[in-house]
């Protein structure tokens, strides 16, 4: 499994490769839980990216910019 990650804030962006495609989540590190672990599967890890930061802009309630996976 390959898996890459950001930080804004207090919530933490994973985008997991797995071998049924790309998986997205985001963990809130002020709460230590886990606040969004979808189950949809994309094919590529561009796709997965994007809905990752669309995901967090929702719960952050504000537009992501400047992103950086590590």
């Amino acid at each position: 499994m390959k898996a890459l990650y950001s930080t804004h804030k207090h919530i933490r962006i994973f985008v997991f490769g797995v071998p049924e495609g790309w998986q997205v989540a985001l963990y809130d590190l002020q709460r230590h839980e886990w606040i969004d672990r979808g189950c949809s599967s994309h094919d590529s890890l561009r796709e997965a990216k994007a809905q990752a930061v669309e995901r967090a802009a929702e719960v952050l309630g504000r537009q992501l910019v400047n992103i950086q996976w590590h």
